[in-house]
C-alpha cells in the first residue's frame, strides 16, 4: 500500500511528533512509557537497538535499564528528532549510545556503517513506527538476523478501535481519514506482525492495553488534530464546530488509545 506523501512529512516532523505526545502524555490515564518498560526484561550490559526513537520518549529509559556496560543503538528518519536526544545526554550517557539518522528501509545499510555485525542485539525495539516500513517483512527479517539468542524483538503500535472516538467526530465533520492512516491504525498490528512473529518465533507474547485521553479543552484536542498525520486544513473550522458543541453536552472528551505490545524471542 503505498503512503501519502503528506502523511511521510508529518510523521517525520520533529515539531508535530512532540506536540502530540505532550498532548497525549498531559492527559492519559495510564504511563504508557511504564506500561511498555513493565513487560520488558532488559539486563545489565544489553544491546538494545530502537527503531523510530523519535525525540527519546523511550531512548532515555533504556539508557537507564542496560547500565554502564551495556549499549543502545538509536535510529531514526530525523537529523534534528536525534539532535534532540544528544542534546539532552551528558558525556557518559553519550558514550552508550549511537544515534543513526536512516529510513527503516535501510536499516541492515545503516547498522553495517558502524561496524555491527550479526548477531548482536540482545533487544530489538520499535515503537509507533514500524508501519512506515514499505517492506514490513523485509524488515522485520533483516531484524532477526540481528537477534541474538536468547534475545527479545518487541514491536508496540495502536490496533482496533484505536482513535475511535476522535476518528467518529472528526468524520462527522466531514474529515476523510487516510487509508494508510486508518490501516495502520487499525488492522497492522494484528495483520502484519503478528502472523510474521508466529512463523517465525516459537514463543510469541502479546499485551494490550486502552489508554484513555481527558482532554478538556477545545485547544488541545486541536493542538493534537493539528500536529497528526491525518489533519486537514480545509476541515478546520467544522471539527472546532463540532468540537465546540460536544462541550457544550460535556465538560471533557475522552479518546481512546488501543495498544499492543508484541514479544517475540529467540531460542537460546
Amino acid at each position: 500500500m503505498k503512503k501519502v506523501s503528506n502523511v511521510q512529512l508529518k510523521a517525520r516532523d520533529t515539531q508535530s511528533l512532540e506536540k502530540r505526545i505532550v498532548e497525549n502524555v498531559a492527559a492519559q490515564e495510564l504511563d504508557l512509557s511504564q506500561w511498555i518498560f513493565d513487560g520488558l526484561k532488559i539486563e545489565n550490559g544489553s544491546h538494545v537497538l530502537e527503531l523510530c526513537c523519535g525525540t527519546g520518549a523511550q531512548t532515555f529509559s533504556f539508557i537507564k535499564h542496560v547500565g554502564n556496560n551495556g549499549q543502545i543503538v538509536a535510529l531514526d528518519i530525523s537529523r534534528e528528532a536525534l539532535d534532540k536526544i544528544a542534546s539532552k545526554l551528558d558525556e557518559r550517557e553519550l558514550s552508550k549510545v549511537v544515534l543513526i539518522e536512516s529510513d527503516m528501509d535501510r536499516i541492515e545499510e545503516a547498522i553495517a556503517d558502524q561496524g555491527i555485525k550479526s548477531p548482536y542485539f540482545d533487544l530489538i525495539f520499535c515503537a509507533y513506527g514500524l508501519y512506515y516500513s514499505t517492506n514490513v517483512e523485509q524488515v522485520l527479517e533483516t531484524l532477526k538476523r540481528y537477534l541474538m539468542p536468547g534475545g527479545s524483538m518487541v514491536v508496540v503500535g495502536p490496533f482496533g478501535p484505536n482513535n475511535g472516538p476522535l476518528f467518529s467526530i472528526l468524520k462527522q465533520s466531514g474529515v476523510i481519514i487516510p487509508e494508510y492512516v486508518a490501516f495502520s491504525s487499525d488492522r497492522f498490528m494484528p495483520d502484519k506482525v503478528i502472523p510474521w512473529a508466529a512463523v517465525n518465533f516459537q514463543k510469541v507474547a502479546i499485551r494490550t492495553v486502552v489508554n484513555r485521553i481527558k482532554w478538556d479543552s477545545l485547544s488541545q484536542i486541536m493542538t493534537y488534530w493539528t500536529s497528526s498525520t491525518f489533519y486537514s486544513p480545509d476541515k478546520h473550522g467544522a471539527v472546532e464546530k463540532s468540537i465546540n458543541n460536544h462541550f457544550k453536552k460535556q465538560q471533557y472528551f475522552i479518546n481512546e488509545k488501543w495498544i499492543m505490545m508484541i514479544e517475540m524471542t529467540n531460542a537460546r
